[in-house]
């Protein structure tokens, strides 16, 4: 079992790929390419937290995409996550919060786990940063620089190659102190 972090991927919206400057030409086009990014990514067993901004669409073309994605998902809600959407398709994620913290077990992190603040927004401050935990956030498409000393990281998929980004692979470039 894996686990993994994305945000943003704002199905359905066509602008994105312009104001992001995503590879696709069509919104439906970007809907098929993060799907497959998604699903050869991730396996049935896997776990992913989806740091908000999960689609823009109605109820209905929503519950058609979350239905198709692998793996065990859980919803932190974004700005455009709407109520009635977020309503239908909850039945596809083990829960939904707005934010949440997270603790990984880890053998490797000298006190065997690994806290971690989920939010869809970047936070300068929260629970147990004092004691090392990390802020991964959405949002910001990029636009924020990652702060790899405090461990702050934006999981959203304009910076992980349109895909969801594994706990292994943000533990080898955070600095840890």
């Amino acid at each position: 079992m894996t686990i993994y972090f994305t945000a943003d991927t704002h199905f359905y919206h066509q602008n994105v790929i312009k104001y992001c400057n995503r590879p696709w030409k069509y919104a439906d086009e970007m809907n098929e390419g993060l799907i497959k990014n998604w699903n050869d990514t991730v396996g049935d067993n896997d776990h992913v937290y989806h740091l908000g901004d999960f689609s823009f669409a109605n109820a209905d073309k929503t519950e058609a995409i979350a239905c198709r994605l692998k793996g065990k998902k859980y919803l932190i809600r974004g700005n455009h996550d709407h109520r009635k959407v977020v309503d239908r398709i909850a039945p596809y994620f083990e829960w939904i919060k707005d934010v949440y913290q997270l603790t990984v077990q880890d053998k490797e992190h000298p006190h065997g786990k690994q806290l971690i603040w989920l939010a869809h927004y970047a936070h300068r401050v929260w629970p147990q940063q004092s004691y090392g935990s990390w802020c991964f956030y959405g949002h910001s498409h990029g636009a924020l620089a990652n702060d790899l000393e405090r461990g702050t990281v934006d999981v959203g998929v304009d910076c992980w190659d349109y895909r969801p980004v594994s706990y292994e692979q943000l533990k080898k470039i955070i600095i840890v102190k």
